[in-house]
């Protein structure tokens, strides 16, 4: 029996020092990082699948690495990081940052996140959804896009000028746990007029 255990136990720390980390894992300075470094062979350059099972190219992941490391003002960094994860591939990221000013990678990003029949938003309304927010003036077609169906809709005032109530449901976190919060969006002649939370 102490035979099999210490079988199973040095098996287990042979693996262990064996593994294998990519140099940007997180583990900088470590003898992983040292040893992936030393390993990486030109076999690296194929294809790999990422998490939802697109093909990704590692010359791709490295050229993103590189556009990464040389953002430098906040500015660049925060709308970056806020794009990266809508950006569908590295690929996608890697023309986003390729973008020579940071109002053509806004251009860029929203003519991706926003296809051809979603473009008759008006700047600002393509703003707010871009922040998953509404704001006053919004169309019906715009709110639903930054905050999705409604859990209700209903006649507000007069419904012949387009007066509607829409209801939303989302829960908060609090200290202690998650409390339902109800949002009520006015509607008036189709766009929006006002708003309120409610617990």
């Amino acid at each position: 029996m102490t035979k099999v255990l210490m079988t199973i136990l040095l098996g287990f720390v042979l693996t262990s020092c064996a593994m294998k980390r990519h140099p940007r894992s997180g583990y900088a300075g470590s003898q992983l990082q040292k040893m992936a470094v030393a390993s990486d062979s030109p076999r690296t350059s194929g294809l790999f699948a990422n998490f939802q099972g697109d093909p990704v190219s590692v010359s791709d992941s490295d050229e993103l690495s590189r556009l990464e490391t040389q953002l430098q003002h906040e500015q660049e960094i925060k709308q970056y990081y806020y794009y990266k994860p809508l950006l569908k591939n590295d690929t996608q990221r890697i023309e986003f940052l390729n973008r020579d000013s940071i109002d053509a990678r806004n251009r860029y990003a929203k003519s991706i996140l926003f296809p051809m029949e979603k473009r008759d938003f008006t700047p600002q309304e393509l703003d707010m959804i871009a922040k998953r927010d509404i704001s006053i003036g919004m169309s019906q077609q715009a709110v639903e896009e930054s905050w999705g169906h409604p859990v209700d809709r209903m006649p507000a005032g007069s419904s012949i000028r387009g007066n509607e109530l829409w209801i939303y449901k989302k829960l908060k976190p609090t200290s202690n746990g998650y409390v339902t919060e109800y949002r009520h969006v006015y509607f008036e002649a189709g766009h929006v007029a006002g708003w309120e939370t409610k617990k």
